[in-house]
């Protein structure tokens, strides 16, 4: 219908990956991990991304610090880029990427371009779109945002 979309977004690996990217494993290496406990894969002080979450899928794709494994309640606090604190269940969360750790940092405004494959997350009017995998088309400088395509 010509109308864009504010998105978030992520970058889409070109062909399958096969294992972690290395930058994204050694951003993880230094990071202390002393505050687990007997938690899951994540550590202390990394960044994470949220999936498969029911009752508020608009955070479903969002990338989150993780602060502190919580063994009470057996879940992970995490804060959002906005500044929101949510406590998430292990199966909530996955490793972040190196981009993640770009994004987060603030070195995002380059890195999308007309073609670019990109995953729309975060959301609220068009939940229905969060999770789908598609194009950037073009920028729209009028409205500070990109214009993506979609799957039919």
């Amino acid at each position: 219908d010509g109308s864009a979309l504010r998105v978030s977004w992520e970058l889409l690996p070109m062909t399958e990956p096969e294992t972690a990217e290395p930058e994204a494993s050694a951003e993880l290496e230094g990071c202390s991990g002393s505050d687990e406990d007997d938690s899951p894969a994540l550590r202390a002080g990394t960044l994470a991304r949220i999936f498969g979450l029911q009752r508020s899928p608009h955070l479903n794709g969002e990338i989150c610090f993780v602060e502190r494994w919580e063994a009470a309640v057996y879940r992970w606090r995490v804060q959002l880029k906005c500044g929101e604190v949510r406590s998430l269940r292990p199966d909530s969360l996955e490793e972040a990427c190196a981009d993640d750790y770009s994004w987060w940092q603030g070195d995002h405004e380059h890195q999308l371009r007309p073609g670019l494959r990109v995953r729309v997350r975060g959301l609220a009017g068009a939940l229905e779109c969060n999770g789908q995998e598609g194009t950037c088309v073009e920028f729209d400088p009028n409205r500070g945002r990109w214009l993506v395509r979609l799957p039919a």
